[in-house]
């Protein structure tokens, strides 16, 4: 008969190994805490984190646990599968990463991980959602014959397609979207049949994530979301090209899968070459797509520079700024508009609508105009006192000459001091409790 370990003993060890457990979830916690709350991506994976959860409810409530318990392939096997996609990523992996290297230089390893949490719950909520819930309840009522299964699974795509309506809005036009819902409804039938192959959910979460990773590793270093202008017809039409290319690669890539499922009514065979062809395709419809137009997207670079420990940061909103010895004027009219005015009473007016705040900042030898456009957007330039000219021109060249900034999500726009320099910098405020600030030479920093 086994000994028995003395019951005090074996106390000891399970609030032993409870206190390491504990120390260890208290130290991931605080570090997993500080790359969500303070770094890029943090809000959108803390959004997905609480989608999975909704999401795996959804799947409880409707009795589809058996996801979880269901003979399934091999994980690693069931990858030759997803082959074409990783094929893809890992292109798309590599132009991300030499972007990073060559553009950006120091690549910031906690948004890095933001980035890889945020695609691995894209993957787990769109997959359970669309595969794991959607797909399986098509076929626990339709899969009486190979036509039913085949329909469930289009269903299915067409669902996770028809999401992407909502994409719908001022820089998206329906062509646009609707060549989108037909890309996701390939993508997703594609997925779709390497789920219905292999049973096992964490493979296609695995290609999805991927390949959302992939294509988003490159904006780790990017301030914010990039600002979105409005198309020519020229872009417009180059993407819906783009676009009908990607959607005929994706079903080259179906085909390929559907001839080795027991859905195919034909003698089984590999057709590796659809391989070839579908990824050449994909590729290939990158040159319709091209580079964005010059003023469609700003990025701005997200880089770090702590701020000095002995500073104060002003937050305030007027209606009137003034620098009295030069006769300038910077204020709102009777009609909410932003106008400039010099001594000669020419007026110019900076902004009509779509702003929040202003601010005139006056240094020794210089001045700044600093406006909060947009809830991710600042115009900002600094000019010199010496170069004010009374007229008009002088005016419309201020306006002209304001540079566009995206940011994070802005709170407050005010004024940075230091206590051993009398020079006033821009600052923001998000909503996150963090600090952006314009240094002297114009560029914007994330304090740390």
């Amino acid at each position: 008969m086994k000994k028995k370990t003395p019951i005090f003993g074996y106390f000891l060890l399970l609030f032993f190994i409870f206190v390491v457990l504990f120390t260890l979830q208290q130290f991931f916690i605080r570090q997993i805490s500080i790359s969500l709350f303070y770094y890029k991506f943090g809000t959108e994976t803390i959004s997905e984190i609480i989608w999975a959860g909704l999401v795996l409810l959804i799947v409880l409530l409707f009795k589809n646990k058996y996801i979880f318990t269901q003979k399934r392939e091999d994980y690693f096997k069931s990858f030759k599968y997803i082959a074409p996609e990783l094929i893809l990523s890992g292109f798309f992996l590599l132009v991300s990463i030499l972007s990073i290297v060559t553009n950006q230089g120091k690549i910031d390893s906690s948004s890095i991980f933001n980035v890889a949490l945020y695609c691995l719950f894209i993957g787990i909520v769109e997959e359970f959602l669309c595969r794991g819930w959607i797909l399986n309840e098509f076929l626990e009522r339709y899969s009486d014959n190979k036509k039913e299964i085949r329909m469930s699974i289009f269903f299915s795509a067409l669902i996770f397609g028809l999401i992407h309506l909502m994409n719908v809005g001022s820089t998206h036009g329906i062509a646009e979207v609707l060549v989108q819902v037909m890309n996701a409804t390939a993508g997703g039938i594609f997925l779709a049949l390497v789920y219905y192959k292999t049973k096992n959910i964490w493979v296609v979460v695995t290609s999805h994530a991927i390949w959302d990773f992939s294509l988003l590793l490159g904006d780790v270093n990017s301030l914010g979301d990039c600002l979105v202008g409005t198309p020519s017809n020229q872009m417009i039409l180059s993407n819906i090209i783009s676009g009908i290319f990607l959607t005929v690669a994706y079903l080259c890539l179906c085909y390929w899968l559907y001839c080795q499922t027991d859905l195919y009514e034909g003698k089984e065979k590999k057709r590796n070459y659809l391989i070839i062809i579908g990824v050449g395709i994909y590729l290939f419809s990158l040159f319709f797509g091209g580079a964005p137009e010059e003023g469609y997207y700003t990025c701005p670079n997200y880089q770090y520079k702590r701020i000095e420990d002995n500073f104060k940061a002003s937050f305030y909103q007027y209606d009137k700024y003034t620098l009295e010895d030069e006769g300038l004027e910077l204020y709102l009219d009777a009609n909410n508009h932003l106008v400039l005015k010099n001594k000669n009473n020419d007026k110019v007016e900076l902004l009509t609508d779509n702003f929040y705040n202003f601010l005139l900042i006056e240094n020794s030898d210089t001045f700044s105009i600093f406006i909060h456009k947009d809830y991710n957007v600042v115009l900002f330039n600094e000019f010199l006192k010496a170069d004010i000219q009374e007229s008009k021109d002088y005016l419309e060249s201020i306006k002209e000459s304001l540079e566009t900034f995206v940011t994070t999500d802005i709170d407050e726009i005010g004024v940075l001091e230091y206590q051993n320099s009398e020079y006033k910098y821009p600052i923001i405020k998000d909503k996150q409790y963090n600090y952006l600030y314009f240094d002297i030479d114009k560029k914007l920093y994330m304090n740390r």
